[in-house]
């Protein structure tokens, strides 16, 4: 880790002459070393390697990027991990995890699946986050096919866009036609509630929810994810 190599350096230089009244100087130096990375940039990482990191590499306000989403590492908190918006370390601390870091347009990727039940939740907005969706589509990695006449979208449990497709599908929904792998990524049908920039003034609070809409009938093949992109206002983790 980039944080070892530093502690490394820093080692070398004290126990090469410097005299050190004690160790709280040296832990002094590394935190600024700490600081200094933090400021310079989050690294890109994957999920995977973000997740290893281990309680000696890591501190409260961490960042990384992963997809271009940044997430911080946050000491206390006890919110649930979600895969979404709250992700636990490897090492499960009874404290502690990787949150999606607010003040960004992050993309969250909901999956979905033919064998979902109507109105399953695909996100909880967790404790004490707030989210401001600005755009919906579908990426396909399974053709969707079978039922009669079969169609699906996405809504939310936050006022104003409770009816079945008003985030994506529309009143009718999206039919096999628009949900192809060969097609994708596709923003299929433009929700019902979701056309004019009045509408999309949504705020979507802890413990709302964005769910899988079974419009007509029930395909009995398909795969993919919902794709959003929201603008995080809020994820302090309690």
């Amino acid at each position: 880790m980039i944080i070892k190599a530093n502690e490394q350096i820093g080692r070398d230089h004290f126990e090469g002459g410097a005299n050190m009244d004690n160790n709280n100087e040296l832990r002094d130096v590394l935190n600024r070393m700490k600081t200094a990375l933090a400021r310079a940039g989050a690294p890109i990482i994957t999920a995977t390697q973000m997740i290893a990191i281990g309680p000696n590499d890591r501190w409260h306000g961490m960042t990384v990027n992963i997809n271009g989403n940044i997430w911080y590492w946050h000491n206390t908190t006890a919110v649930a991990a979600d895969a979404l918006m709250v992700i636990d370390a490897t090492d499960a601390p009874t404290l502690g995890a990787w949150l999606l870091a607010p003040g960004q347009d992050a993309q969250i990727s909901l999956t979905v699946a033919f064998g979902l039940a109507d109105a399953a939740v695909l996100l909880t907005v967790p404790t004490g986050a707030v989210i401001m969706p600005r755009h919906f589509w579908w990426t396909i990695s399974t053709d969707w096919t079978g039922g009669t006449s079969s169609a699906i979208g996405v809504s939310t449990d936050a006022a104003a866009h409770t009816t079945k497709g008003d985030l994506l599908g529309g009143a009718s929904g999206d039919i096999a036609a628009n949900l192809e792998a060969a097609d994708s990524p596709t923003f299929g049908t433009v929700g019902a509630v979701w056309t004019t920039p009045a509408e999309r003034e949504l705020m979507i609070v802890a413990t709302e929810i964005i769910r899988y809409d079974e419009i007509t009938s029930a395909f009995t093949a398909g795969a993919g994810t919902v794709e959003m992109i929201a603008r995080i206002l809020a994820n302090p983790g309690a």
